[in-house]
């Protein structure tokens, strides 16, 4: 009885350790301190001069010395004309 009753015990502490180990480790994943620096999340966003959004610099579209989330919102704005 005392040796099931002591395996049961190890058998628990066992799961709980593997089981906190990997939801560690998960959250290491997805922490944003992993990063050097957080500026890398926000580097190079930019906003649409038509619509405000913020995207990033490499999707966006650059005319009329402005940037924009679309093609459409760059032919679509007439506020520089």
């Amino acid at each position: 009885m005392g040796l099931r009753f002591l395996f049961l015990i190890i058998s628990i502490i066992a799961i709980w350790l593997i089981v906190r180990h990997q939801f560690a480790k998960r959250q290491q994943k997805i922490n944003p301190k992993n990063y050097k620096d957080n500026t890398d999340l926000f580097d190079n966003m930019v906003e649409c001069h038509y619509c405000s959004v913020h995207i990033p610099r490499k999707e966006a579209f650059f005319q009329n010395e402005h940037y924009y989330c679309s093609l459409e919102h760059a032919d679509n704005d007439k506020s520089d004309l």
